[in-house]
């Protein structure tokens, strides 16, 4: 087996799609591993304006927030086990084994088979406890040694110490990490069956790992952030989706004109006729005949308006 990184280098983690850059080693300020108090001076910096890079302010929230939570007793644990009373991260399960990527940029997709219960991260964490495991768990990065190698190839099922160089093909792009994470934390939240979680409930705390980030990518999680925009993005009219409120009487630009009811086979042609205002009684009375005394009957009978 060979490994695509030597020992000791940080390895980009981000799930990585056709189009993104496919994850290779970086050590300059926009890419390289945050600490909780690195992470705190980002993110002062992006409030104050004075850090353009979004994707590091992005990253430096995160830190911050989860290093934060760990400081105040929230997350720190003393060990990654079954029984902690606030797991870190989602709880995310995939629901396959099957990995989709492409060796080379622009080659064949391939697939894997990787094991949700093999995870680099935890074991690149291993001795650490309160901000730093917290930090560390977020990590977009992995310093690899030989067994956190072996362990990323059974998470994953690639020969590669990180993603391979095409990327992930049926995951959210690097340029979609911020939705990917916030996908998992949403529904971690508010529905956790979607991405086969127990949430809160189960004891998780609802801030997704960079293990969690990695397995959107791999296992084909592009679903997943999909249905997070559809859930909490605005209905906009006119952007050919079906958003959540919208109909084809408030909407028809997106869902098409309403479909009319069935016309009643015995009512009579109204469509040569001008009919009333729209919402009221589609009937007219008509005389139907006039007896030999000289009265006429009529009728109301249901308006059919097409032929």
């Amino acid at each position: 087996m060979r490994w695509a990184f030597p020992v000791g280098l940080l390895v980009l983690l981000l799930s990585v799609g056709a189009c993104s850059s496919p994850g290779n080693i970086g050590t300059g300020k926009a890419t390289q591993n945050l600490t909780c108090d690195e992470a705190a001076i980002d993110s002062t910096r992006c409030a104050q304006g004075l850090e353009r890079s979004m994707d590091r302010c992005a990253y430096a929230e995160v830190i911050a927030r989860v290093c934060q939570s760990a400081e105040r007793g929230a997350t720190a644990v003393p060990a990654l086990t079954a029984g902690s009373s606030s797991n870190p991260g989602s709880g995310y399960n995939p629901r396959t084994s099957t990995v989709f990527y492409r060796a080379i940029p622009g080659g064949p997709e391939k697939t894997a088979t990787g094991s949700a219960s093999a995870d680099p991260w935890a074991l690149a964490c291993q001795g650490k406890a309160g901000t730093d495991l917290a930090a560390c768990l977020r990590s977009r990065f992995l310093v690899s040694t030989p067994a956190v190698c072996a362990e990323y190839a059974r998470a994953f099922g690639v020969d590669t110490c990180g993603t391979p160089a095409g990327g992930w093909t049926r995951g959210p792009s690097n340029e979609r990490w911020g939705s990917a994470l916030q996908a998992l934390n949403y529904f971690c939240e508010n529905d956790p069956a979607v991405i086969g979680s127990t949430g809160n409930a189960g004891g998780w705390d609802c801030e997704s790992t960079a293990v969690e980030w990695a397995r959107l990518g791999a296992f084909g999680g592009e679903a997943i952030v999909t249905e997070w925009q559809r859930r909490t993005e605005p209905a906009v009219c006119g952007n050919h989706r079906r958003d959540p409120g919208e109909t084809c009487a408030n909407c028809p630009a997106d869902l098409g004109a309403c479909v009319p009811p069935p016309s009643d086979p015995t009512a009579i042609d109204c469509s040569g006729l001008t009919l009333p205002a729209p919402g009221a009684p589609l009937f007219v009375t008509y005389r139907a005949d006039v007896a030999s005394t000289g009265t006429s009957e009529v009728r109301q009978v249901n308006c059919r308006t097409r032929p």
